[in-house]
Order: structure tokens, then C-alpha cells, then sequence
């Protein structure tokens, strides 16, 4: 129980200095240091397709306990140390542009680590828990995640406000060297404590020496139900990627909310990301696995479908609460997905193609909302956002489709088919 408690716990201490990282770094670069958005976005894009690129080998190489163990030892350190590192042009009082280029460099492998980590990670799931309980770990590690991130939000804006020693008044960005130390040595102790005494894999998902050779195609094709599953993946997760880089500029742009408000409503969606999460954790004896992917992806598409057409604050609010409701409960489903569905699929490859296809949807999300905003260019800001987001909307209202018209809605728990 110790190992199974720490993997959840690992979740919620990694989304401390990764949401800290993309709210307080980003900002600081942009706004204090100069560097221009396109560079930050450059960075950040290229350490997702490099990712892309990476995830399904890097997955398929975790053929055993011990080396899912090692992986994400290594990968979890590398997060740590960088994070910290993060903080360390904060020292200088003119921040050069070598500086500025290897923090840009730092963010990269911090964001392209920080992925990697994540597949080795879930690959650890099935080596902890048997087949019976991967849904509700599932459920409680997303859960924890989001819990995290709203955690490290709040140690920002402490560090932020008491200010000690005067220390942040150089650069807020210090606060990195602060906060990075402690969340390292939070995650060292967890994948330290995590590691099983046995190779006992329990669920019959696999981590063998039957890596599929010829690469993802064929995983797919062989694997009718999770190929299914990832292209609802890709479908609901275009949706969930645009907001979190295009909402905050929405909701001041369409609606007139303040800094406050949006704030207000980015924690709001935390919490009902974690809470989903933790509902999907009670999920696994009382719906079967398709109807739990049908009714989180209805949720989430009629609250991205609120965020385009609802028409007062408090249903603004309530599809925000929604949106994240939905994405978390889909969140913990599909890992857990991962695992049960075709479970004679090696769970390595699985997640490298299930990490890979997430980090494909970021990139062709964000580019979908900047295409119709081009063709909208003429018409008015507000009313052009709208419409993207009911674009967002209408994918999102596909996702759900697949899963109730396909044979991913019919299958039950356990089905392994």
C-alpha cells in the first residue's frame, strides 16, 4: 500500500513546479526579460514534437519493472534539476543574452523531461496495482495532480507576498531556486519509496520482451479498442489543450473579465479537474469503462460548448467548473483505459502512443483556433473567439460521438477486446 500511496503522491509534488514553471517562467521571460512570445512558443512547441518523435520508442523500451524504475528515477531528477535551475538567471542583475538563451534551452528540457517522466510514470501503474484497482488509482493520482497544481499556485503567491528577505524584489523568478530544492527532494523520496519488491505486474497488461518491432501502425491495427481510445484521446484532448493556452486571453477578450475573475475561474477549474478525477476513482464497479469514456466526454463538450454560448458570468463559471470536471474524469478513465483495454498489448508501447498522440493534439489544438481566428481576421475580436471556441466545441461533440457509436461504448471493465 506504502508504494501504491506514493505514486499518487508523486503526481500532486511534479504538477507543483511544472504549473509554477508555465504560469511564473513564461511570464517572466516575456514580460521582464524581453524575450518575444514566438521564442517562448518555439521552445515549447519544439520540445513537444521532439517528444512526439521520442514517446513511442522511449515507451517500448520500458520492458520491465526495473527499467520503468530507472526511467523514471532519471527522468524525475532531471525534472528536480532543472526546475531549480530555472531560477538561477534570477541572480543576475542584467540578465545577458547567453543567459536568456540557455534558460530557454533549460525550459525546453525541463518541459521534454518532465513528458518523458510521465511515461514512465504511468507505466508504473500496472506494476503496482492489479487489474481490479487500476481505475481507482487511476482516478485518485489524476486527482492529486490537480490538487498539485493548485498547491503550487498557492506557494507562488505566498512566496510572492511575504517576499523573504526581500529576496524576490531582484527577480521573481528566484523563487525557482526556492521551491525547486524542496519539490526534488519530494520526488526522489516518492520514486525512491514507490519501487516494487517484485516484478509481479498483477493486471496482465504487460511490460515484456514482445515489444511490437514494427512500430506504431501496427500496434493500432492489432488493437481495435485502443486505437479507438486514442483517437478520442486526440479529439477531446484538441479541446483541453487550446484552453489552456487561449483562455485566459478569451475570457478577458470576449467577456471584459479581470485579472481576477480569470484567476478566479483557472483555480475554479483546477478544483473541478481534481474532483473529477476523484469521481472517476468511485466510478469502477458501478459503470463499465465505455459508458464512463461517453459520459466524461459529454461533459466536457457541453461545457466548452457553455464557454462559447453562455450568456451570464455564473454559467461562465459553471462551464469552466465543467470543462475541468470533464477533462479530469477522462483523464483518470483513459490511463486507466490504457491498461485494461487489449491488455495483451504491451503497456509500454501503449503509453508512448497515448503520450505522443496527448502532445500531437497540443500542437494541432492551438492551430486550429489560429486558423479560424485568420479567416475571422475581419470581424469583430470577441465574436471571432467565440466562434473558435464553438469549433473547440464541435470536436469535442465528435469525440463523444465516437465513443457512442463505436464499439468503445459497449465495452465493459474488464473487456478485453
Amino acid at each position: 500500500m506504502k508504494q501504491r500511496v506514493l505514486w499518487m503522491l508523486y503526481d500532486g509534488f511534479n504538477s507543483i513546479i511544472i504549473i509554477i514553471g508555465a504560469v511564473y517562467f513564461t511570464k517572466w521571460l516575456i514580460a521582464d526579460a524581453g524575450v518575444p512570445d514566438s521564442a517562448v512558443a518555439i521552445a515549447v512547441s519544439s520540445a513537444s514534437i521532439v517528444f512526439i518523435l521520442l514517446a513511442p520508442r522511449f515507451g517500448a523500451a520500458l520492458t520491465s519493472e526495473a527499467k520503468a524504475y530507472r526511467a523514471l528515477f532519471w527522468t524525475t531528477a532531471a525534472v528536480g534539476i532543472l526546475g531549480t535551475a530555472l531560477g538561477l538567471p534570477g541572480l543576475l542583475a542584467e540578465p545577458t543574452q547567453a543567459a536568456l538563451g540557455a534558460a530557454l534551452l533549460g525550459f525546453f528540457c525541463m518541459n521534454l523531461v518532465y513528458q518523458l517522466s510521465l511515461v514512465a510514470y504511468n507505466c508504473y501503474l500496472p506494476v503496482l496495482v492489479g487489474r481490479d484497482d487500476i481505475e481507482r488509482f487511476s482516478g485518485f493520482g489524476e486527482a492529486t495532480g490537480q490538487i498539485g497544481s493548485v498547491i503550487g499556485l498557492m506557494i507562488a503567491l505566498v512566496l510572492l507576498s511575504l517576499n523573504p528577505w526581500g529576496w524576490l524584489s531582484g527577480s521573481t523568478v528566484r523563487m525557482f531556486l526556492l521551491i525547486g530544492p524542496f519539490v526534488l527532494i519530494l520526488l526522489i523520496l516518492a520514486v525512491m519509496g514507490m519501487r516494487s519488491k517484485h516484478s509481479n505486474l498483477g493486471t496482465g497488461a504487460v511490460l515484456e520482451n514482445n515489444v511490437v518491432k514494427s512500430g506504431v501502425w501496427k500496434l493500432l491495427r492489432e488493437n481495435r479498442s485502443f486505437a479507438l481510445l486514442i483517437l478520442v484521446v486526440f479529439l477531446y484532448n484538441n479541446a483541453f489543450a487550446t484552453l489552456q493556452v487561449f483562455s485566459s486571453s478569451y475570457l478577458a477578450i470576449t467577456w471584459g473579465w479581470t485579472e481576477k475573475q480569470i484567476g478566479l475561474g483557472l483555480l475554479m477549474t483546477l478544483l473541478g479537474a481534481g474532483l473529477g478525477a476523484f469521481v472517476a476513482s468511485l466510478c469502477k464497479k458501478r459503470l463499465p469503462l465505455g459508458l464512463q469514456l461517453l459520459a466524461g466526454t459529454m461533459v466536457f463538450a457541453a461545457s466548452v460548448t457553455g464557454l462559447a454560448v453562455a450568456p451570464v458570468d455564473w454559467l461562465r463559471f459553471l462551464s469552466l467548473i465543467g470543462g475541468g470536471f470533464g477533462f479530469g474524469f477522462l483523464a483518470a478513465v483513459a490511463r486507466a483505459a490504457v491498461v485494461l483495454l487489449d491488455a495483451e498489448a504491451p503497456v509500454g508501447s501503449k503509453f508512448g502512443v497515448y503520450a505522443a498522440v496527448s502532445r500531437t493534439s497540443a500542437i494541432f489544438g492551438p492551430l486550429l483556433w489560429a486558423g479560424v481566428l485568420a479567416l475571422l481576421s475581419g470581424t469583430e475580436p470577441g465574436l471571432a473567439r467565440q466562434v473558435a471556441m464553438g469549433v473547440l466545441a464541435g470536436v469535442a461533440w465528435v469525440a463523444a460521438g465516437v465513443v457512442a457509436f463505436s464499439p468503445l461504448g459497449a465495452v465493459s471493465r474488464t473487456a478485453n477486446t
